[in-house]
């Protein structure tokens, strides 16, 4: 009797493995090793009195990484000495498997591990019951063994021996090469799968098997199946396989199902391995092929069995291509936003719809919200928004039928983002018939919403000016041409250069109408920090943010920049528009002619000239305070660049107030060093 111990069958993809466990299958890479390896398979000895019973190892030592992926081991024993009773598994192995009955006086081992199992290791543990007195040579042959990617691990076989009554056991080490199987061509072994045909959104089963297969029969059998988009497996079912186990991965590979089988007797003859389901999905008029790639077809001792693959076919007749359509609408739109798609059954023939029941497979960003069926036809409609995760059904009758375009319903999606994804609406078909309960020929078409924004560029930008000498100027940060659904939040830094000017205020939302406006002069070192959020209605157009007053403290003639950089900024929709910066500058001096620096050219101006030249009032390199005694600002006062201030300029002055020259005097201010101070 063999028994066996299996674990983890679903995560043996590889089926290789499955495979070289039956013997031999794996191909041998690399030249047999031309000295003992210091990897050793093996049997104890051992003595036993007469009429008793021993339980021995088959071990396995010193296996290199990455360890033993396939083992198959003979183990040849005299039968007037002793015979096989029982065995059990070793531990680490994904499945271990020994035949007590394999031959005559032979023991058949296998072991798989998709891992690998690498050390020191037992494979199996064998009792043996004494029959007569003498010694009993445990003769160990190697058949397979191979790591995970079935490439040959060099070993060296320890033979054991079974000593009975007075004799003492000698066993003697012997090297095994690896012997690579010879494929024997076998004339009208197939594999195949079957074919047939149905309309889209129905489902339909073909086998897989393996046809003709001579004795001593099908040990080992992986196959993969190559499809194409119009079908989608669904299911699978050895129901009725002859082989021990069976193993189908739907998604082994894109397009690909890989089945796997072993039959530690073998199976000869037609052997069926696997039902396969495929939802068809069309709707092209159109076969669809079944590509069979045979990976490996061996006899129960490891060697390969020549065998030619038959491809199969879905195809859609002709009957279902003219159909009806059942199809879920597209849209698009911003995060936070929502959106109402149709369902509909399209063309649908007479004696018309009565009855039908879709599911709407959608992921998680978007949320059904709503539904109605304002508008259908049918006498009735009813869909349950939360009928699975992530899925919706409808479901619609019609006692009398409708044909033509029927409208089903409109559900409602909230759409949670982020932007750039498209979000897939699987139509899936549980029921589409006519009023007398008749299957309608129909195909499905699925729909999308994709998270998308309009265009939106914005400007930020802060003003430009000139400030006196320990003057002060306010210059506005703005952001522009702020669009639809308005301005979220931002956060804006004003970098300047703090040796030429100093922050000595900020004020936050000018105009009163961010919700949570902030603006911090000294976030850090010639940095300014605007920041912010809109809770409620976004902000659109022009969006006064913080209002900074510099102060002068540099040289004249110094410029600060002010430069913008847009750390964040967003609609209230989470997108983020394209943003375009302007910076500004600062300049440290005052106009041409604007003598008391409060910039502009006046008459005024002129006549405090005149004042200065008379010896009426003071004149400096600073600003002064307004006042009656307020003195003149000297650099500003020399119009004709003569290094001097005099009464011409005061003339000057005049003249372009009154329009009679040009005001943009062509003087070298303020860069002039040594205009006097006195009059």
């Amino acid at each position: 009797m063999s028994k066996l111990h299996a674990k983890g069958w679903m995560v043996l993809p590889i089926a290789a493995l499955v495979l070289a466990a039956l013997g031999g299958i794996f191909v041998v890479r690399g030249d047999p090793a031309s000295s003992v390896s210091p990897t050793t398979v093996g049997m104890p000895s051992t003595a036993i009195p007469s009429g008793g019973s021993v339980t021995l190892p088959l071990g396995i030592t010193a296996a290199p990484e990455p360890g033993v992926g396939a083992a198959t081991i003979d183990i040849v024993y005299d039968s007037s000495i002793v015979t096989p009773t029982g065995w059990s598994g070793g531990s680490g192995w994904d499945m271990a498997l020994c035949n007590l009955n394999y031959a005559p006086n032979t023991i058949n081992c296998t072991a798989i591990s998709t891992g690998g199992v690498s050390g020191d290791s037992t494979l199996a543990e064998i009792t043996f019951d004494a029959v007569s007195d003498g010694c009993s040579d445990l003769d160990v042959q190697i058949v397979t063994f191979a790591d995970p990617d079935g490439i040959a691990i060099p070993v060296t076989v320890v033979d054991g021996q079974i000593c009975v009554g007075d004799e003492t056991p000698t066993p003697e080490p012997t090297v095994t090469p690896t012997v690579t199987p010879t494929v024997t061509p076998v004339p009208g072994t197939t594999v195949r799968i079957g074919s047939d045909e149905g309309c889209p959104s129905e489902s339909v089963a073909v086998p897989l098997e393996a046809l003709s297969v001579p004795e001593p029969g099908l040990g080992a059998i992986t196959v993969d199946i190559v499809y194409d988009d119009s079908v989608e497996p669904t299911a699978w079912n050895n129901d009725g396989s002859p082989l021990d186990m069976v193993q189908c991965s739907l998604d082994f590979a894109p397009y690909t199902i890989r089945c796997t089988g072993i039959d530690a007797a073998g199976v000869s003859g037609d052997v069926f391995v696997a039902n396969i389901t495929f939802h068809i999905l069309g709707p092209a008029c159109e076969c669809n092929p079944l590509d069979v790639q045979i990976v490996t077809f061996a006899d129960p001792d490891g060697n390969p069995i020549a065998a030619t693959d038959e491809d199969g076919a879905i195809c859609i007749p002709e009957a279902c291509c003219n159909g009806a359509t059942v199809r879920i609408g597209s849209d698009e739109g911003c995060p936070s936003e929502s959106v109402a798609v149709p369902l509909e059954a399209l063309s649908v023939p007479e004696p018309g719809l009565g009855a039908i029941t879709v599911d709407i497979v959608y992921d998680d960003s978007v949320e059904p919200t709503a539904w109605n069926n304002d508008g259908s036809p049918l006498d009735m409609v009813q869909c349950s928004l939360d009928f699975a995760p992530y899925t919706i059904r409808c479901t619609g009758i019609d006692a009398a039928g409708v044909s033509g375009d029927v409208f089903v319903a409109n559900i409602t999606f909230h759409i949670l983002g982020p932007i750039g994804e498209c979000d897939a609406l699987d139509v899936q078909i549980v029921t589409f018939t006519d009023p007398d309960g008749n299957p309608i020929p129909v195909t499905d078409q699925d729909g999308e919403i994709c998270i998308t924004c309009p265009t939106c560029e914005v400007t930020v930008t802060i003003g430009s000016g000139e400030v006196p000498p320990g003057g002060t100027i306010t210059v506005p940060l703005e952001v522009l041409d702020v669009c639809e659904p308005g301005l979220g939040s931002y956060v804006i830094d004003v970098h300047y250069d703090p040796g030429i000017v100093d922050p000595v205020a900020c004020l936050p939302d000018p105009d009163g109408v961010i919700s949570n406006p902030d603006c911090n002069t000294d976030y850090a070192d010639g940095v300014v920090r605007c920041g912010g959020f809109q809770v409620e209605d976004g902000l659109t157009g022009q969006v006064a943010l913080c209002d900074i007053t510099f102060q002068g403290i540099g040289e004249i003639c110094q410029t600060s920049p002010l430069t913008l950089s847009v750390e964040e900024l967003s609609l209230t929709n989470l997108s983020e528009p394209s943003v375009i910066v302007e910076d500004g500058s600062i300049h440290v001096g005052a106009a041409c002619g604007d003598v008391d620096c409060n910039g502009s050219i006046q008459m005024k101006d002129a006549m405090m000239i005149a004042q200065y030249k008379m010896g009426l009032r003071c004149g400096g390199d600073i600003c002064d305070e307004p006042g009656p005694d307020q003195c003149i600002y000297l650099p500003a006062a020399d119009v004709d660049c003569n290094g001097l201030a005099q009464m011409l300029d005061a003339m000057l002055v005049a003249q372009c107030v009154m329009g009679l020259i040009d005001c943009d005097c062509d003087c070298c201010w303020p860069c002039q060093p040594g205009l006097q101070t006195a009059p």
